[in-house]
């Protein structure tokens, strides 16, 4: 029997046994399945799913305790994960466990210590698998997470030891888990954490991995022979042709970190990447700079999918929440430093001279309504004000041509008229040439 002949057998048992016409019957059938799936009592998913979050809950105070070890337990852990995980990754509509995975969060933070406490890689994966299918269900647990226990310091100490033993697999992996918290995390990073970034020295470690330009960094994210949900986000993150490399991986984990500072004195990551070196000059990240450069090229933020929350909340308001693209923030936090005066920041000069060609077609192309091209005017005033372009004004017929359009739109008043104004009396050299 199939399911359209049991339901219309359902119908007409409603249908024969009720005063109700015949579509009312199907209606009022389909009100009462619902129902039932969201009835915690009725529906068995629930029952099993609590046997497994209570598994955790003791297995927590018994591992405290040293009641148990993870020897003796570690095979009903990896099949309550993979149980739990199937029920929830499995449902045909996200919100269904949304209220009870919220009722649920307590349990989260035992599931964490279990995490923490654990050595066993295959557990810790497991875990991490396991919270991440949650998450589109109840799309705050990574905050609870983040404001409850210290899984994000963690994993930054945990990617900088796989770092060191060129763990293809769990960097990935890792890369993947941090780039979803950070973008889902509503507020900026803590000074704690903050703090913990530098002590696991992972941009250090990072950094040098990216810059060292060698094959390991260009394996393709597809090789890892896996089902897991977190590799599946990862090579949809790009455009559907386009493989997904390791060094995508680790631009997209820069820019999640880079999106949790909001004020310069506390970006951890660009104070980093401007420290002086032992001549007294920036370091160039050749790689870096030109990933970056082609990011920004291509339009898209590379980091909107891992914005669960974001889209969850456009959905549900209907409308476009206002978000500053990744990587033009990152291009601005980069330029608001004094450092890069003398210099073009990070970048190399041809990726230097790349940026400004960006900047002046996006100028070009875009509308006095556009929010973008009020970013794009800010990002090339502080490129102006703090790099070397004065001294050889690239393209700078180019640039004025569009501060002159921009100036001499009659038909409203813009703040990018301002920008202009302001750029142009902060720097008169532009109008020497």
């Amino acid at each position: 029997m199939n399911n359209n002949d049991l339901g219309t057998q359902l119908v007409n048992i409603l249908y024969s046994n009720t005063s109700l016409n015949y579509d009312s019957c199907a209606l009022n059938l389909i009100k009462v399945l619902q129902d039932s799936i969201q009835d915690s009592e009725s529906n068995p998913d629930f029952h099993n799913l609590n046997k497994y979050f209570q598994f955790f809950d003791d297995l927590n105070d018994q591992l405290q305790s040293g009641e148990t070890n993870f020897y003796e337990c570690k095979n009903k852990i990896l099949k309550y994960l993979k149980c739990a995980k199937k029920i929830i990754k499995n449902q045909s509509d996200p919100s269904i466990f949304s209220n009870y995975l919220a009722s649920k969060r307590h349990s989260f933070t035992n599931i964490y210590e279990v995490w923490r406490l654990s050595t066993d890689s295959l557990i810790k994966n497991y875990i991490i698998e396991f919270i991440y299918t949650c998450f589109h269900s109840d799309v705050f647990l990574v905050e609870y997470l983040y404001r409850n226990t210290n899984l994000v310091s963690e994993l930054f100490f945990a990617l900088t030891e796989k770092n060191k033993i060129r763990d293809f697999p769990s960097i990935v992996r890792i890369l993947i888990c941090l780039s979803y918290f950070l973008c889902n995390i509503t507020s900026d990073l803590s000074n704690q954490v903050t703090e913990n970034i530098k002590r696991s020295q992972i941009l250090e470690s990072l950094f040098d991995l990216l810059e060292s330009n060698e094959e390991f960094i260009y394996q393709k994210i597809s090789s890892i022979n896996t089902d897991s949900d977190l590799f599946k986000l990862s090579l949809n993150t790009l455009e559907e042709n386009d493989e997904i490399y390791l060094i995508d991986l680790i631009i997209i984990f820069t820019l999640s970190l880079n999106s949790k500072f909001s004020l310069p004195e506390q970006n951890v990551l660009v104070k980093f990447l401007l420290k002086n070196e032992e001549n007294d000059m920036i370091r160039d990240y050749k790689i870096l700079s030109e990933k970056m450069v082609y990011f920004l090229n291509l339009d898209d933020d590379p980091i909107v999918k891992y914005k669960v929350i974001l889209t969850k909340i456009n959905s549900e308001v209907n409308k476009e929440t206002f978000y500053v693209n990744s990587v033009l923030k990152f291009m601005s936090d980069i330029f608001s430093d004094v450092k890069t005066k003398e210099s073009t920041g990070i970048f190399y000069q041809n990726d230097f001279r790349i940026l400004i060609e960006i900047i002046i077609r996006k100028l070009s192309n875009l509308s006095a309504n556009d929010q973008v091209r009020s970013d794009y005017l800010s990002l090339i005033q502080l490129v102006i004000k703090n790099s070397n372009y004065v001294e050889n004004l690239y393209r700078i017929d180019d640039l004025l041509e569009c501060f002159n359009s921009i100036l001499n739109e009659k038909d409203q008043y813009t703040i990018d008229q301002d920008i202009v104004r302001v750029i142009l009396t902060e720097t008169p050299e532009l109008l020497k040439n």
